[in-house]
């Protein structure tokens, strides 16, 4: 399933779109919830370096920070979804993830771009508020599409496990 999920992340980075409303970090949530410790993180940098392969890279010193976050929803969908799953925890993990995602990759954006000072710091961080709030809509909608799907999957492939 996760392989599936990738190649939709793929496909979603081709079509118009805001920034930060991908699947992205959903699928870092999931890989976190459903896989091994030691291969979750991978998942939602697959489909990530092959996008950014396919649309052109970016500045390193960014994209080392945007990998790394990314890599970090991962632990995020272990710590809070793994073992138990409300809506209390899903919001959680997605309100974590968004938050943290803009917290890190923010910090080089503002090394790169703006003076380093005080008050660049916060107009970088101040610019980057839309965006927080793109990544909260997306990884919530996509949270609900692929949690949802896998959990549709399971109790469908149970259903006709009784079946039969």
């Amino acid at each position: 399933m996760h392989y599936l999920f990738i190649t939709l992340a793929i496909l979603l980075r081709w079509l118009p779109h805001p920034w930060n409303v991908t699947p992205i970090g959903a699928i870092g949530l999931f890989s976190g919830t459903w896989c091994p410790p030691r291969i979750a993180w991978i998942f939602p940098l697959i489909p990530l370096a092959i996008g950014d392969a396919i649309t052109g890279f970016y500045d390193w010193r960014i994209m080392v920070f945007v990998y790394a976050a990314f890599a970090l929803s991962a632990v995020w969908g272990r710590l809070f979804l793994a073992k138990k799953r409300s809506l209390l925890r899903f919001g959680g993990a997605i309100g974590v993830n968004a938050i943290m995602f803009y917290l890190l990759t923010n910090f080089p954006v503002w090394l790169v771009y703006y003076p380093r000072d005080l008050a660049g710091l916060v107009e970088c961080y101040l610019k980057g508020l839309p965006y927080l709030r793109n990544m909260l809509i997306g990884d919530t909608v996509f949270v609900a599409l692929i949690f949802g799907t896998h959990h549709l999957v399971q109790k469908f492939a149970a259903e006709r496990r009784v079946a039969a």
